[in-house]
């Protein structure tokens, strides 16, 4: 991959509501090459995250988004239509990670422009192949507006 990808900062954002669901995600990424995500645990914390607000004021604009359906506080929904609605992060891309195959949960998610919807797999080989893929394509293939 590209040099400039596996830098200090991470590039990913990860709103995971679950620990061990973080922490999988988090080795998944790192079995596969990819740089560190910053994790937020709730929406509250993903807007704030995005927004550079108490905590987060010293963060990192990000390259991609994983978001996690069923959040605390706000629900991915929620943030995905935060996101959305305003200026500056409407092009972030957004990946729906989550455990839904709901075709309800689908069709929601793609309305305000999830970027994709993704089921976490049960068993981590299939879930590091996942991340690699959408790792290769969102941050080494794909293009897209500045956010």
């Amino acid at each position: 991959m590209d040099g400039d990808l596996v830098s200090a900062a991470p590039q990913i954002l990860m709103a995971e509501e679950d620990p061990n669901d973080a922490f999988l995600l988090q080795r998944a990424l790192r079995r596969g090459g990819l740089p560190a995500a910053a994790h937020v645990s709730n929406g509250e914390e993903a807007v704030d995250y995005l927004s550079a607000r108490g905590n987060y004021s010293h963060r990192t604009l990000r390259r991609l988004m994983l978001l996690d359906l069923k959040l605390p506080r706000l629900s991915g929904m929620e943030v995905l239509r935060w996101l959305r609605g305003g200026p500056g992060l409407k092009f972030l891309p957004v990946v729906m990670l989550t455990s839904s195959a709901l075709r309800s949960d689908i069709e929601s998610a793609y309305a305000p422009y999830t970027n994709s919807y993704l089921v976490k797999p049960v068993h981590m080989d299939a879930l590091e192949e996942m991340i690699r893929s959408l790792g290769t394509h969102r941050l080494e293939f794909n293009r897209s507006p500045e956010t």
